[in-house]
């Protein structure tokens, strides 16, 4: 899309910039105090079909426990409303961003899905969907990524406000309007 134009009127004349995707990946320059910053646009994740509602870097993982030093995986994580997560990395060769792994559901009952997380260690990813349900796979692979579909907790009557990991990645936590806390 492009806008261009001029008007004239008793002030002055009063110019429209162009606006392209150009304008976009070049990014805007924000000034805050005597810092400026531009964001640009890297790289469009095309795969979901419906609205993304969250997207998450996997987290860091400590490759030396002698020195405590940490890499951060090239992963993140999106969950949409098509009721499907997709892991995305780049491609070694030309650094696009490529869906490597897709999971989700295929039930007619299911509304798709709020957000998606990421267990402490990256080996699980948790959805939490529209009807408050939770869908958990976990990484079965040795050399290479095997996402199998795990048993999850369930119990709460009422809305799930929040899930969290434990530090172990052995259980989680999710409290909910119903006044209950889980442990699974």
């Amino acid at each position: 899309m492009t806008l261009r134009g001029s008007l004239t009127n008793n002030q002055g004349t009063y110019r429209k910039e162009e606006i392209s995707l150009a304008s976009y990946i070049e990014g805007p320059v924000l000034v805050a105090g005597s810092s400026s910053y531009q964001i640009s646009l890297e790289s469009l994740l095309i795969g979901h079909e419906d609205w993304v509602y969250s997207v998450e870097w996997q987290p860091p993982s400590i490759t030396s426990v002698e020195e405590t030093t940490y890499h951060q995986p090239q992963s993140i994580l999106s969950a949409s409303m098509d009721k499907t997560m997709m892991i995305w990395q780049p491609e070694r060769k030309t650094g696009i961003w490529m869906n490597v792994v897709t999971v989700g559901e295929l039930s007619h009952s299911a509304l798709g899905f709020y957000g998606g997380h990421w267990s402490p260690d990256g080996n699980a990813i948790l959805a939490h969907g529209y009807g408050g349900a939770f869908h958990l796979w976990k990484n079965v692979g040795v050399d290479v990524d095997h996402w199998q579909p795990q048993k999850v907790p369930s119990g709460h009557f009422a809305a799930v406000t929040d899930i969290a990991w434990a530090r172990s990645g052995e259980y989680m936590v999710s409290v909910s309007l119903d006044q209950v806390m889980f442990c699974s």
